[in-house]
């Protein structure tokens, strides 16, 4: 009997610890919170750890929620924002694990908050900012297709904006860049004719856009029209950022180069160098330029150049960033919502 009674003694004890433990773990609704508060990696941890049911009980309790109280400055959308942004978050640590049918499913309930604020305000900067935001990540991991996919699902939700112009082009670039110069799959496509489309179509919304005007100039360079790519580019000066002004002059070069005009290439990758004198993208274009013209001194000192910087990471070099889309803007964008969602 001692030895029965301690055993039951010992079950019951375990059943209180568990349901203790079970009643003090955060719940869906504790998750939102702490992520609102800017406990990011703990709500994070915890989303981790909540099972499907839960998720999907506690999103569908803050849905209906929204539908009951759907003003899009309530605290419901609030709430709706911040849930959003946490899936989005969560979706692209997974992604980045490889998981990529849990990354689905975690897009797929950040899409479920992002529809209804969509269709209360079509024109929602939040909305429009968080399709651009899951672009570009998705352009960070060259998930291209994917890109394609959500920028025509942002023309569905949204509609079009100058942005998204510029995002639907650089995904066509990149995926094409990505089939042609990098061996990418073979499913990879992208066409020139719809980027260049799409860069035309932002520069008529917003003539100052920059960043559309540089990559058309390099689009219409990768068509082996030389001529209307320099015309484009060269009005990338002064006054601009010396990222884009560097890339110009870069763009410039090789639009020579492929022409066969060395010469002018070389003078063009020499105008770049001065610009942002780290970079090594034209150091190594003017060392391959005088390395085929025969100065292979010069060539070889050129690319000495590119190793004695022991400070400056790849990453600083303009075409690292442009060679990955519009994922430059990608963390910009997720800060500017979450700032906004935690108002």
């Amino acid at each position: 009997m001692m030895r029965v009674g301690r055993v039951l003694i010992a079950i019951i004890l375990t059943s209180v610890q568990i349901s203790a433990a079970a009643s003090s773990r955060p719940t869906y609704a504790d998750v939102i919170e702490m992520f609102r508060v800017g406990q990011d990696r703990e709500a994070l941890d915890a989303l981790r750890m909540l099972t499907a049911t839960q998720v999907a009980r506690g999103s569908e309790t803050l849905l209906m929620a929204f539908r009951q109280h759907p003003a899009q400055s309530g605290a419901v959308a609030g709430e709706v924002r911040l849930a959003a942004l946490l899936h989005s978050e969560y979706a692209f640590i997974l992604r980045a694990e490889r998981n990529g049918l849990e990354f689905r499913n975690q897009i797929t309930i950040a899409l479920a908050y992002i529809e209804p604020l969509a269709a209360g305000d079509r024109k929602s900067a939040f909305v429009r900012t968080w399709w651009l935001m899951i672009i570009g990540f998705l352009h960070q991991q060259f998930a291209v297709p994917e890109a394609k996919e959500f920028a025509a699902r942002a023309r569905r939700s949204v509609g079009d904006s100058p942005d998204l112009y510029t995002a639907i082009g650089a995904t066509e670039e990149m995926e094409w860049t990505q089939r042609h110069e990098a061996d990418g799959p073979s499913s990879f496509k992208g066409d020139l004719n719809e980027a260049e489309r799409a860069f035309r179509s932002a520069l008529a919304a917003e003539p100052n856009q920059v960043e559309a005007r540089l990559r058309l100039g390099r689009v219409l360079t990768l068509r082996g029209e030389q001529d209307e790519a320099l015309r484009v580019l060269e009005q990338i000066g002064d006054g601009t950022d010396d990222g884009f002004r560097y890339l110009a002059r870069l763009f410039e070069g090789d639009a020579f180069e492929r022409h066969g005009d060395l010469a002018a290439a070389e003078r063009q990758y020499l105008a770049a160098i001065p610009i942002l004198p780290t970079a090594q993208s034209a150091h190594i274009a003017l060392a391959h330029v005088r390395h085929v013209t025969g100065a292979r001194t010069k060539a070889a000192a050129e690319m000495r150049i590119t190793t004695q910087d022991q400070v400056t990471g790849d990453t600083a070099d303009p075409w690292f960033w442009y060679a990955r889309g519009m994922f430059w803007h990608a963390n910009a964008y997720l800060e500017s919502l979450v700032r906004f969602a935690r108002q």
